[in-house]
């Protein structure tokens, strides 16, 4: 029985990936994951339903279109192998091995021997902890492709999180009033451990209230945590560090899991990053010399975004007839450099500073400082009580309208060289001057988010970007699966407890990081600095 579950698993898991494939395609550009159906990026014709059999498919047609014969990525056959792999190997180390130690768990493996299905409390560890590895997988890959991870993917995660919270709360699938030794080796649930232990009299184990709160707390320490990284980094390095996104996957991880497991995670991480990020740039390397790569890079020249291939100048429209002619010369590999293009927003970002510096006006950023979302909305609206008044504001926009490169000040529109004399006609007003370029950065991304599609369904398999950035999502997704998977171990080998449920000690680690932290990123700044 355990064995034709673990095939039957494997191949739901197939299943699963097949759907995943199109939420790390579809989600990104904002497009619905229903509708329409599967289609070949090249020739636009529907994939028939016995053409879209996971795994098995892609082998009958080699990899091909049934109707144009352009070539799928093989990617799309690893991510269903990966997850069908996913779910057979989750499900042999919680229910077959029974790595939490559960007692309903260690009752599961009899139960199959004599040729019965798992119980309902066994599907239901599964299950939950299937639908988080789903979301990891698709958050991962898009890291790995646009280098953001969308935030309704980590949203929609972050609810499932908090209903499973809920209404399975700490120590379920143990009973509310199992007893807890002296030396807090607190029983570990599917929620391994509870918000806070001892717990109070209004927050007993077992209740709606204890498990909502730690979904709770784990979100916002997830995103917390991560955000006060980037914050500290971003000081020493003098440049971003970090994704938004990073901060939302963890925040979507502590809806899952709780907050105690996020922490041993992210250094868990740490190993894994270092490892990724030496794999990928060395792949890239190896990519960026390929016979098989076609260069192509894009700036922004008069205002306008223009595409070089292959050293020569390309409309944007004919950038997917030209991958198609290249693709029957079997290049497969785009190389996009989009480095200057997107470093265009930067330098409009210094050159309204600048003229609001001669004007003698402070300039407040705020396309890059609390991000403008749901927990950084909150966060501010809590800071802006402690806050002294803030001096009057002048609102300057910068957006992209018929070809050129707009600002609006307030209720005027006026050009990019224009808007420093606009802003030397409010000297001496004691303005703080709100700037936001988030407008413009978004067109950005449209344009290369554009440029990627028409490659994709001209037949490239892979596109390569060449900026500086290692997406840190990948490392993250493995740290929190070997959270998951060793918690057991990790609290038996460790005074975790003593430490997680001790503010005192939570305080003194928490300065001790962000001093190293910020000690190691300035460390890095003075050496970059040095060689350059």
């Amino acid at each position: 029985m355990a064995l034709y579950l673990l095939v039957m698993l494997f191949v739901l898991g197939t299943i699963v990936g097949s759907l995943l494939n199109v939420c790390i395609y579809r989600i990104p550009l904002e497009k619905s994951i229903l509708w329409p159906g599967s289609r070949c990026g090249h020739c636009l014709q529907q994939v028939r339903w016995y053409d879209n059999i996971p795994l098995v498919s892609y082998w009958l047609l080699s990899g091909r279109c049934r109707t144009c014969g352009s070539r799928f990525s093989i990617r799309y056959f690893l991510i269903e192998l990966f997850t069908g792999l996913c779910f057979a190997g989750l499900f042999y180390l919680e229910i077959v091995q029974n790595v939490y130690g559960l007692d309903v768990l260690a009752k599961q493996l009899p139960r199959m021997q004599a040729l019965r299905l798992p119980s309902w409390e066994a599907w239901v560890v599964f299950g939950y902890h299937a639908v988080f590895v789903s979301f990891l997988i698709v958050a991962t890959f898009c890291d790995l492709d646009y280098r953001e991870i969308p935030l309704s993917l980590t949203v929609t995660g972050t609810v499932f999180g908090l209903v499973g919270a809920t209404l399975l709360p700490w120590p379920w699938p143990k009973p509310p009033g199992v007893a807890v030794p002296p030396n807090l080796q607190l029983p570990i649930g599917l929620y391994p451990w509870p918000v806070w232990w001892p717990l109070p009299a209004w927050l007993p184990a077992g209740s709606w209230q204890l498990g909502l709160l730690t979904g709770l707390a784990g979100l916002l320490v997830g995103t917390l945590m991560l955000r006060a990284v980037r914050f500290l980094f971003s000081t020493g390095l003098g440049v971003e560090a970090l994704g938004l996104g990073d901060a939302d996957l963890m925040m979507m991880a502590g809806s899952f899991l709780g907050w105690q497991p996020l922490i041993v995670a992210f250094f868990l991480s740490v190993l894994p990053g270092l490892l990724f990020a030496g794999v990928h740039l060395v792949r890239r390397w190896a990519k960026t010399r390929s016979k098989s790569t076609v260069k192509a890079k894009i700036s922004l020249v008069n205002h306008q975004p223009a595409l070089e291939v292959e050293g020569q100048p390309l409309p944007l429209d004919e950038l997917g007839a030209t991958c198609s002619r290249l693709v029957q010369e079997n290049k497969r590999q785009l190389l996009l450099e989009a480095t200057e293009f997107q470093d265009s927003a930067i330098k409009v970002v210094d050159q309204i500073k600048d003229a609001a510096s001669q004007a003698g006006l402070k300039v407040r950023d705020v396309a890059h400082e609390v991000p403008p979302q749901l927990p950084g909305r909150i966060l501010r609206f809590l800071v802006s009580f402690f806050r002294p008044q803030a001096k009057p504001a002048i609102n300057v926009e910068v957006f992209h309208k018929n070809g050129l490169v707009a600002v609006k000040i307030g209720e005027k529109e006026t050009s990019l060289e224009e808007s420093g004399a606009m802003l030397q006609e409010l000297k001496g007003r004691r303005l703080t001057v709100s700037l936001d370029v988030q407008n413009l950065e978004k067109w950005m991304d449209r344009v290369i988010g554009n440029l990627r599609l028409a490659a994709r369904q001209a037949g490239i398999e892979e596109i390569i970007r060449t900026d500086n950035a290692i997406p840190f999502g990948p490392s993250l997704a493995v740290g929190l699966i070997l959270s998951l998977l060793a918690w057991p171990w990790i609290v038996s080998q460790t005074h975790l407890a003593f430490i997680m449920f001790n503010t005192v000690l939570i305080l003194a680690f928490t300065g001790i990081c962000a001093v190293f932290m910020l000690a190691a990123s300035y460390g890095i700044r003075v050496i970059r600095l040095m060689r350059g």
